[in-house]
């Protein structure tokens, strides 16, 4: 293999990583922005969110991104959730779920 097919190669590879890379920030700051915007219409405060990959209430899926959250209501107690939500640009507060810890499942869509 020449040096230039071997640049080519690198260079596709790299640039594929930096894509990958990107899209996954992109999307997990949707997700974020859809989050804030869930608890806000909810009443709600987001004190930490944080994206799971291994998700004790759902079975994984193609599409989702799943976020571990802890949440302060009006009254300042705080609860802790799990959540499940479209990924990319289609993620939008009405179409979430909401495990909430020691309660059933909620699901936020119409």
């Amino acid at each position: 293999m020449s040096s230039s097919a071997i640049l080519i190669t690198v260079g596709a590879f790299v640039a594929a990583t930096l894509l990958l890379f990107a899209l996954s920030i992109w999307s997990k700051t949707q997700a974020l922005d859809t989050l804030k915007r869930w608890a806000k219409s909810q009443g709600l405060e987001i004190v930490s969110a944080k994206r799971r990959s291994f998700v004790p209430t759902w079975r994984s899926g193609k599409g989702y991104q799943f976020f571990r959250i802890t949440v302060r209501d009006s009254k300042g107690h705080n609860r802790q959730a799990w959540v499940r939500c479209l990924d990319f640009n289609s993620a939008e507060p009405w179409n979430i779920e909401v495990a909430w810890d020691n309660e059933k499942s909620e699901t936020t869509s119409p």
